[in-house]
């Protein structure tokens, strides 16, 4: 749905996404002592080192879910290694490796999500 709404919308319906995506990243994983970068960052720092900073961003984006999972009792079973992989190798694949990232990172989000609003509210 993420990538029919981008292409209906020209990419604006992407980047607000992305940037909801980060903004609640960074709520539900507060008190892990790191802080996920903002769309506008890396989006120019992408753009900087040619897209070698989006595989950074996975990779740390894929540990930090990972890793805020354990801590709310809950199994992501993919890590910063997989998106990584996804993202290089993937990209071979008719080109759908960023997709297939991109998904595991909004499920990782929601794991996490399901164990912070669990946590909240006392289920």
């Amino acid at each position: 749905m993420y990538s029919v709404l981008s292409l209906i919308t020209c990419g604006v319906y992407g980047v607000l996404e992305m940037r909801a995506l980060i903004r609640d990243v960074n709520k539900i994983c507060a008190g892990d002592g790191r802080q996920t970068c903002g769309l506008v960052k890396l989006i120019l720092l992408t753009v900087v080192t040619c897209g070698i900073y989006l595989l950074y961003w996975c990779y740390c984006m894929g540990n930090r879910l990972w890793e805020n999972a354990r801590r709310y009792g809950k199994n992501a079973a993919e890590d910063g290694t997989t998106l990584l992989m996804w993202m290089v190798f993937g990209t071979m694949l008719c080109a759908i490796g960023p997709y297939v990232a991109l998904h595991i990172i909004f499920k990782n989000t929601n794991i996490v999500a399901s164990g912070y609003n669990g946590e909240l509210f006392g289920e």
